[in-house]
């Protein structure tokens, strides 16, 4: 797409044109003393297909986030009333997933894109998240690895990016789609529930609205809950094979917060 921003633009052409041969490169200026054959050049010269954009945009060191989700925007969350350390991998995350996790009651950990899975494993998570991110997902080989080397280890989460990372580490493929997901009004229906949901393309990423979609959120807390109690239980029965008899749910209930 080549205009002059000072010129009108012939919004319908250009909708027709995009219909027609999908998602395009397009080049805006105010810069007159450009040419256009200059900006052509621009154009051909990017894209996103086969070139990794998220280490250009993921965080370099380790560092801790707090910030939540202000009372004013705030809707459903309401905590778990338990705490649950999360590390996010940063492939280019937004701000507002991880204000969401801090609003569900987590404290969160954010971490390079190419942090050594074993170090990540070191800081004991309740859960991984595998965040949103840039460009395309089938040349970022070491980031599909990330995911292999966690899966089956602790509850994960994938929103955008991190959602592509997991289908490609359980084998699937992945291909950039004509037009994509573009706007606020996307109806996408939830096929283990058959409910429909008003999606939008800026959330779960940015978490402005509709908020449809915000129990996912939930169920990675609840995942991560179910995994704290099985890991109690397991040390509790061990416990019990070494000779301790007392019973299950009194230590269950008298040893959560000490080991959880």
């Amino acid at each position: 797409m080549l205009c002059d921003a000072t010129d009108d633009v012939d919004t319908r052409a250009i909708t027709c044109r995009l219909r027609q041969d999908g998602s395009l490169i397009g080049v805006l200026s105010t810069d007159n003393s450009i040419t256009d054959e200059e900006l052509l050049k621009m154009s051909r010269s990017w894209d996103i297909v086969g070139i990794d954009l998220i280490s250009g945009v993921s965080c370099q060191t380790v560092h801790e986030w707090v910030d939540k989700t202000k009372q004013e925007w705030d809707f459903s969350s309401g905590g778990s009333g338990e705490t649950f350390h999360v590390v996010a991998y940063d492939f280019g995350i937004k701000h507002n997933i991880l204000k969401r996790l801090a609003s569900y009651g987590c404290k969160i950990t954010v971490i390079p894109s190419t942090w050594p899975t074993t170090e990540t494993l070191k800081m004991n998570p309740d859960g991984v998240l595998f965040s949103n991110g840039p460009g395309d997902p089938s040349v970022v080989p070491y980031a599909v690895e990330t995911v292999k080397k966690i899966l089956g280890k602790v509850p994960v989460f994938g929103i955008c990016m991190g959602h592509q990372l997991l289908g490609q580490a359980l084998g699937g493929k992945t291909f950039k789609m004509k037009f994509g997901h573009h706007g606020g009004n996307h109806p996408v229906r939830n096929l283990r529930t058959g409910h429909v949901e008003i999606s939008a393309q800026y959330h779960l990423e940015a978490s402005l609205g509709p908020h449809d979609s915000d129990y996912a959120f939930g169920e990675f807390i609840e995942l991560m809950k179910q995994q704290k109690t099985k890991k109690l239980e397991k040390k509790i029965s061990t416990w019990n094979q070494n000779g301790f008899h007392v019973p299950f749910q009194r230590l269950l209930h008298g040893f959560q917060n000490l080991f959880l």
